[in-house]
């Protein structure tokens, strides 16, 4: 949640999917908690030294971690440029092709917050669908 009491939702994940947080290797630090999990959920943790030693020891380790950056890395490229060239509406329509499962079962608020828009607009969109 950030100061101001908006929620702030940034990616979703859908099960079977993972997320990989790797922000601190570059030196980036977050003030605000960044994971929420809105169902049962596995969660691993590994800090970087030891996981660093995994990959000298591990190469295949080493070149699985790379994929999972360049697929995160894709990922953050198309989140980017779907809120920079799609509308709300073209945002909502792609969730629910993709996802809507997810879209089904989550609360509306979340939705709105991970399509950069509010719960009012999101409630205008839903309600000009056949």
């Amino acid at each position: 949640m950030l100061t101001n009491g908006l929620d702030l939702y940034m990616r979703s994940r859908v099960m079977g999917d993972y997320q990989a947080r790797f922000c601190e290797r570059f030196g980036v630090k977050f003030p605000l908690p960044t994971r929420q999990a809105l169902s049962d959920t596995s969660f691993i943790a590994i800090p970087s030294g030891p996981l660093f030693k995994l990959f000298d020891q591990h190469h295949q380790v080493e070149r699985l971690f790379r994929k999972v950056v360049e697929r995160s890395y894709v990922d953050t490229i198309n989140r980017l440029e779907s809120l920079q060239f799609h509308s709300a509406e073209e945002r909502y329509n792609l969730l629910i092709e993709k996802s809507s499962a997810v879209v089904r079962e989550i609360p509306l608020k979340h939705i709105a917050s991970y399509l950069g828009i509010t719960q009012v607009s999101l409630s205008r969109i839903r309600s000009s669908i056949p």
